[in-house]
């Protein structure tokens, strides 16, 4: 981690720690500096792209004050991270709340997504995701089965998906196709995800692999987009 991003992610926490809301002054430099224990010119180098970012806004003369226009966690969408990872990079604490588990007979969507046959079913586990203390995501993770038996019971997916899979069912996740929607007004669980995020919310629905190419669960992550940018790395190609 460089001297700036251990800045950036010191800093989100401590305005966390200290309750802080737009517009309030921080503290000063040397008492950042002491805080964090880094130089004021890596300090004042981290203050620049966080200016940028209008995390911060500096006043010449009256000091520095918290911004409100950053996202505080960044999706990149080229790499397949956990939502709690992405949380915990931003420097905040990550934790899972599970609404709902079910074992039902797959959605036609759902059904052929995963490549099951008719009356093959899935356990669905709807959860909600936080950062700290606000909710930021909710999600329906939609998993074969056969595949995961008894393992999500009793409350246990509380983390990271990718990991559970991989310690309780030998499964390991190695990469996902991800589609981009906004919500429809006609979609029940659509209508309920706007009244928990808002109106920044937006669809990301992911299905996941295993390294031999076969579908192991299908996701349906809404996500607050006003607290989550979504960056995706685009190149163009010459023959």
């Amino acid at each position: 981690m460089s001297g700036c991003e251990f800045v950036r992610d010191s800093l989100r926490l401590f305005v966390n720690r200290q309750k802080l809301s737009e517009g309030d002054r921080l503290p000063s430099e040397i008492a950042l500096a002491k805080e964090f224990g880094v130089s004021r010119t890596v300090l004042r180098e981290t203050y620049r792209l966080l200016e940028r970012d209008g995390f911060i806004v500096v006043k010449g003369g009256a000091g520095t004050f918290l911004g409100g226009t950053s996202p505080p966690v960044k999706n990149t969408l080229n790499e397949l991270n956990s939502t709690g990872t992405l949380i915990r990079k931003a420097g905040f604490e990550a934790s899972a709340e599970i609404q709902n588990l079910e074992h039902r007979v797959a959605d036609p969507e759902w059904a052929e997504k995963l490549r099951l046959g008719e009356n093959e079913r899935v356990i669905v586990v709807q959860r909600l995701r936080k950062a700290d203390d606000t909710v930021i995501a909710v999600a329906w993770n939609i998993f074969i089965e056969e595949l995961v038996g008894d393992t999500l019971e009793n409350g246990i997916l509380q983390d990271s998906i990718f990991l559970h899979l991989e310690t309780e069912c030998g499964i390991r996740i190695a990469s996902a196709h991800t589609g981009v929607s906004a919500l429809r007004h006609d979609c029940p669980r659509d209508r309920w995800a706007k009244e928990m995020l808002g109106d920044s919310a937006l669809l990301l629905k992911r299905l996941h692999f295993d390294g031999k190419g076969s579908p192991v669960f299908y996701s349906l992550d809404y996500i607050r987009t006003d607290l989550v940018d979504l960056i995706v790395q685009q190149e163009r190609n010459f023959y």
